[in-house]
């Protein structure tokens, strides 16, 4: 498969996962499980897997789309980050009213941009519920500074891969998705560090 059709699998793998009600159920098992409503020959099946695998292997390290992919097949990223990536990528569609997926099959899915307004949204959402978590007061300001500044970061660093159209105000999706990954797996990290610190209970 080239890297277009690549990335549009990818996509509609990450849709039938998202609708896996089982939050244990790996990618892997998601994937076995897709291609066996889509292909009733158990040759087909196998074929399709191992072009999936191929066409992985071949783009992963020129496209970070697929390379993420990689990491949530192989489980480096844990089931946990790729729920995570679900959710997220599930709000942004609730936001711009569309299907990943579904867009014309002449179109890059990487082509999917979000304005600036939506991505403060977004990153507003999720350090809402960082610091609901924390008990930390002062909840609503607290997600407003730090929203604004995640995504503020976020479209300096979109600017330099050339991922942000100045006309528009929007960044590219996918980028910005993977940018609220990096910052649960950062969260996560340091949340285990700080636990780590403390005194064990008496």
């Amino acid at each position: 498969m080239n890297l277009l059709q690549t990335l549009r699998l990818i996509e509609e793998i990450y849709t039938f996962r998202n609708g896996v009600k089982k939050e244990s159920t790996t990618l892997h098992q998601a994937i076995c499980d897709m291609l066996k409503q889509k292909y009733k020959q158990k040759q087909m099946m196998d074929q399709a897997g191992f072009d999936l695998l191929a066409s992985t292997e071949q783009h992963r390290q020129s496209c970070s789309e697929v390379n993420l992919f990689y990491q949530f097949l192989t489980q480096s990223y844990p089931v946990k980050e790729l729920l995570y990536y679900l959710y997220v990528r599930s709000l942004a569609e609730k936001e711009l009213a569309i299907r990943i997926d579904k867009i014309p099959s002449n179109q890059d899915v990487r082509s999917v941009m979000i304005s600036s307004q939506r991505a403060f949204k977004l990153a507003r959402m999720y350090f809402e519920n960082v610091l609901a978590l924390s008990q930390h007061p002062g909840i609503e300001s607290g997600a407003d500074v730090a929203a604004e500044n995640f995504v503020e970061v976020a479209i300096q660093d979109a600017r330099i891969e050339e991922l942000f159209n100045e006309q528009s105000n929007k960044l590219q999706l996918s980028f910005f998705l993977m940018k609220l990954l990096n910052e649960f797996k950062h969260h996560e990290i340091t949340d285990a560090i700080e636990n780590s610190r403390l005194p064990p209970d008496q």
